[in-house]
């Protein structure tokens, strides 16, 4: 029996999505040009502000993440040498989907 390429590829894809990578920008970015899959930092002179990313269901809500300790609620934002975003602690959306997760070392690990 011969498997089609592209009923692979679709099958592949979906067992093993891409990696978030992180971008890091000195403003944030119209909503419009946020991509799945990447975590916008927003950045100046040394000090992380935000993290921005389209939501991983599929619902592509955006989510904003403060990663200023001066807030009461904010995040931690480490990224490996390959450029793969881990934040803590976990995300969850209280509206909308209510998705709930991690993101660790690039990879989503769903709660």
């Amino acid at each position: 029996m011969k498997i089609s390429s592209s009923i692979f590829c679709r099958s592949f894809k979906y067992k093993f999505p891409s990696k978030y990578k992180i971008k890091f920008l000195p403003k944030t970015p119209s909503l419009r040009i946020i991509k799945k899959n990447l975590v916008y930092i927003i950045k100046n002179n040394d000090k992380y502000y935000w993290a921005i990313l389209r939501c991983p269901c599929g619902c592509k809500n955006v989510i904003s993440l403060s990663l200023s300790d001066s807030k009461d609620l904010y995040w931690t934002l480490s990224v490996t040498d390959y450029g793969y975003p881990t934040l803590t602690p976990s995300i969850k959306q209280i509206k909308g989907c209510y998705s709930h997760f991690y993101l660790k070392n690039g990879d989503i690990v769903w709660c």
